[in-house]
């Protein structure tokens, strides 16, 4: 507060506001790489949950018809097919792994896949049903 104001007088002086103004972007500063990261760890998560889903609804119709279904990461990781469908990775994501096969029995064929970015890697393997 000035000290050079009248009694009664309150307020600031400019140099008191570009304190004010410069701790704020400091923190800002600091904030923003750890928010970042955050986000990119979510959107891998967000990824792997969907390409869990996908691979349960894959087995799920593999079940309930007389056919395979497959779900298929396609050639440079970028995207992976789906009963008919594509689905492209977030920008920066990327997924590992090639083909899992279902069968009407429930079983299944091929190694897992993966959710990779962000120095954040999610595997992702599918439990075996055995035929009974």
């Amino acid at each position: 507060m000035s000290v050079t104001g009248s009694a009664g007088e309150s307020g600031m002086t400019l140099l008191e506001v570009l304190v004010a103004v410069a701790v704020l972007s400091l923190i800002s500063a600091l904030s923003f790489p750890v928010l970042e990261h955050q986000r990119q760890a979510l959107l891998i998560r967000r990824t792997a949950l969907l390409l869990t889903a996908d691979l349960g609804q894959a087995r799920a119709a593999a079940m309930s018809s007389a056919f395979e279904a497959a779900v298929t990461v396609l050639p440079g990781g970028h995207a992976y097919a789906v009963g008919g469908r594509v689905r492209h990775a977030p920008d920066g994501v990327v997924f590992s792994g090639e083909t899992l096969r279902f069968f009407p029995d429930g079983t299944e064929a091929g190694e897992g896949v993966a959710v990779v970015g962000g120095g954040l890697r999610i595997a992702i393997f599918v439990d075996p049903c055995w035929a009974a």
